[in-house]
Formats: structure tokens, sequence, C-alpha cells
């Protein structure tokens, strides 16, 4: 270029006020190279609040996450100040069961962690306290990446199911059940329970959240020999005491644990018309016909009455036991309706003339 001024180009460049006020971007977080090398060396723990209150009236949960393992613990709260308490459960919980202490404490600096009474606490049992920059939640990555975790797990089973939102707190619970349960890349394809158990998990007694379950009633409660020995109930998951005690939601909403029920993984009672979920893939049963498709409707409106024609006989039968909204209505065909021609107004039949007036009788001449 012609007459331009040589340039001296600086080896450090200087800070320029005016770009760094309006071009400054966020710098990237460096990865994390460091882990823990020992069952709950570290430990994260944050708290997630929800819009809606909760079948048992908690607003947040509290969730503990194992850096060594995987593992990750929620407890439901119905106020921010119960994370103090569930804290000091968790501790003693860990020394109780696993027989060792948590070294260090991941959190987000949040209120709940600010208190003068978690800082005695962590003080009393030795623990060093880690806590991430305000407003940096990605110095506290596997805290949100496991909450972010369990909500799409848990809003897509409730979606599934048709659910409500005040059920968010049994399928948060079921979605940690199912992912302390699931094979991780990072700990070579095993499982979180199997590192802290030293067995790996059995998970034949899992079923699908929100489906039907037809629970088996004991004798003294059938109310007659003639009742149904079973009732339509919502499978919610398990127990915390006993994996193999399912846990149930009746009719009048209220919760149920018992331990033999038979599921149908295909039918969801909270859906509209409760609609059986046609299988993803699978053998066609010989009684089934291959050239007749299944009807189809929008989501929002009813099913029509060709699908209840087409379902099978034991849902088109109506149990004095259940509630009407839990089961399809039936429908029956009504007769078809002709519409008539008006006949034309019946004209009496003439009388002959002979009967109408006697004979007129001959004139006299005169």
């Amino acid at each position: 270029m012609k007459d331009f001024p040589s340039v001296t180009i600086l080896p450090v460049e200087p800070v320029c006020p005016g770009c760094q006020l309006g071009k400054q971007p966020n710098h990237p977080f460096a990865v994390k190279e460091t882990c823990a090398t020992k069952s709950f060396e570290l430990v994260h723990s944050d708290l997630k609040s929800f819009e809606t209150e909760s079948y048992h009236r908690s607003r947040y949960i509290i969730i503990f996450y194992n850096d060594y393992m995987s593992m990750g613990w929620i407890k439901p709260l119905r106020t921010k100040d119960q994370a103090l308490q569930a804290t000091k459960e968790f501790i003693k919980y860990v020394q109780n069961q696993h027989s060792t202490s948590i070294k260090g404490w991941m959190s987000d600096a949040g209120g709940e962690y600010k208190l003068k009474a978690f800082g005695q606490l962590m003080c009393d049992q030795g623990i060093h306290v880690y806590e991430s920059a305000p407003h940096t939640p990605q110095q506290n990555g596997h805290a949100e990446q496991f909450i972010r975790t369990l909500m799409d797990k848990a809003q897509a089973m409730c979606l599934h199911a048709c659910l409500p939102d005040s059920y968010w707190e049994f399928a948060v619970q079921h979605a940690v059940h199912v992912y302390n349960r699931t094979p991780k890349q990072g700990l070579n394809w095993r499982t979180p329970h199997e590192l802290i158990h030293k067995a790996p998990p059995t998970v034949s007694y899992l079923h699908v959240f929100g489906c039907t379950a037809y629970v088996h009633l004991p004798a003294d409660t059938h109310g007659g020999k003639l009742q149904p020995k079973s009732q339509l109930m919502i499978y919610l998951g398990t127990t915390s005491g006993n994996e193999h005690n399912y846990l149930f939601m009746r009719p009048n909403n209220a919760l149920h644990t018992y331990a033999h029920a038979v599921f149908d993984e295909n039918l969801f009672p909270r859906c509209p018309g409760a609609r059986p979920h046609k299988p993803v893939s699978g053998p066609v049963q010989p009684h089934q016909h291959q050239h007749r498709k299944e009807p189809s409707h929008p989501p929002s409106e009813a099913p029509s009455k060709e699908f209840f024609e087409d379902l099978p006989g034991p849902l088109r039968c109506c149990d004095p036991s259940l509630p009407r909204d839990l089961l399809p209505p039936v429908r029956t065909p009504l007769p078809e309706i002709r519409e008539r021609t008006p006949s034309p107004p019946r004209t009496p039949p003439r009388r002959a003339p002979h009967l109408d007036a006697p004979p007129a009788l001959p004139r006299r001449s005169e």
C-alpha cells in the first residue's frame, strides 16, 4: 500500500478499555482433569426448586452426588431450611452404611450452604468445603448435570403416562433409582450400584412408570366373596425400604404398598380414553390382523367410536368397583333412524248411489 505510515507491532497488545467494556465475552471453562480416587472423597450437592407442590407438599429436592462412583441420592424438602437437617442425615448415612467419612464437599455457595450452622457442621465433621463463584454454576457441573438428567427422565415419564405435575416427586425418585442401575461409559460400562455394593443389580422387578397394575387385595378387604379380587391402580415405582415392594396410587388418590400385582405396561389409566400404547417392535400375534390399521385421532380429542369397538372384551366391560374415570367409556352404536315419507290423507270409499238415498217413487199421472 502506497503512502501508508510504518506501524510498530508491540510484543504485548495493551488492554483497550472500550473494547473490554463493549465486547468482552465469557471465557470457556477448562475441563476438569482430576477426579476423586476414593469413594466419598468428594460429594457434590445442590438444591432444586419446583413450581408445583408435590403429593407430600414438597417444593424442593436436595441432591448428593458421589464424584468417584457417579451415584446419586435425593431427599424432598418442603422448605429450604430443611437442607441442613438433610445434610446431617446424609453424613450419618455414609458413616453408618458405608463405614467411611466424607472428605470434601462441593456446592454452589447458595444461601442454604452459607448458614453459620452449616459451616459449623462441616467444621465439626472435618470436611473441606469447596464453593463455586457466584453466578457460575459451571464450576459445580457434576451436580448440575445430575439434576438435568433426573429432570429429563422424570418429565418424560410423567408426560408419557399423562400424570399430573404434582407427581414429580414419585417420578424423580424413580429416575434416581433407574439412574443408579444404568451402566456408564466412565465406569467401564458398570453401574454405580455395582461399585458401591460389590454386586451387579437386578432390574427384573422394574416396570414402566405410570402403567396399569391390577393389585391383589387381601381376603379380608374384598367386602364379599363375589367382589373383585384385585383393583386397578397406577404404578409409581418401588418403596425405599424394599425393592420388591411396589408403590401404587389408588383411585381415591391414596398410596398403597403391596408385593403382588399384574402389570399392563401398554395401558396408562391417566391418559384420555385409557388408550393402550402400540408396541414399538415385536412379532405380530396370530390373532391380530395385519391389514387392519389402528384408528388415529388427535391427542386432545376423545377416541372415536370405532376404537372402542376394536378393544378386547376386558377393556369394554365396566367393573363396579373401579372408578368411571379410569376406564374407557362403553359406547354402543345407536340404531339408524330412517325418515318416513308422510302418506296422503286417506279418503273414505264412496258408496253406491242406490245406497245413499231411498229410491224415488214413480209419479202418478192426473
